[in-house]
Formats: structure tokens, sequence, C-alpha cells
């Protein structure tokens, strides 16, 4: 069993997968189609974003009571999961497209 910083055993990816989905949600037509936790319409970024600029989870958990810290931890596995995934830099992609234009001919 692994186990974190804080003395308690550290959840599987699995484990953490299923716990996001339980608490994470998002439909076209709730919070016009951004991720929110689930029961509560908070958007996941306004906890990320929160998180980043220095508020703690005590005080996202303020300012949200009807949070848990398990849904702070599932929007900040939500962020990670978005960052994990292959990206291809737009500069790239310009360089690529324009590599791809037949050249006319003088």
């Amino acid at each position: 069993m692994d186990v974190g910083l804080n003395g308690q055993a550290k959840q599987s990816k699995k484990a953490k997968t299923q716990t996001m989905a339980k608490r994470i949600s998002i439909h076209a037509n709730v919070c016009h189609g951004q991720v929110w936790i689930a029961r509560t319409r908070i958007p996941v970024h306004q906890v990320v974003r929160m998180f980043a600029n220095g508020d703690s989870l005590d005080d996202l958990l303020r300012a949200y009571p009807s949070i848990a810290r398990a849904d702070i931890f599932a929007c900040l596995n939500y962020a990670a999961s978005l960052v994990e995934e292959q990206v291809t830099p737009l500069d790239d992609l310009v360089v690529m497209n324009l590599a791809s234009i037949p050249q006319r001919r003088s």
C-alpha cells in the first residue's frame, strides 16, 4: 500500500478517476456547458483558480460550505487530467500548415 505525505493511504489512479466521476459533472445545458462540482453548480475552474491564487483548502471550504475536501481534490484531479493529454503547440501547427501549402511557381 502506498502512503502519502500526510500518512494516509494513496488512492490508485482508477480509484481517483472513479471518485472524480462521482464528484465532477458536465452537461451542455448546465453552467454554460462548463464542468462543475456535482450537486452544487460551482464551476471547477473557480475552485482551481482560487487554489492557484493562494487560497487554502480551509479558505475554499469556508467560501463554499456545500463542498467537501474530496470535491476540491476531484477538481484538482480533473485539471491534472486535462494537462496530462498530449497537446501540439500552436506554433508547430502553423509551421506544419505552412509547409503543406503548395508553393507557386514564378
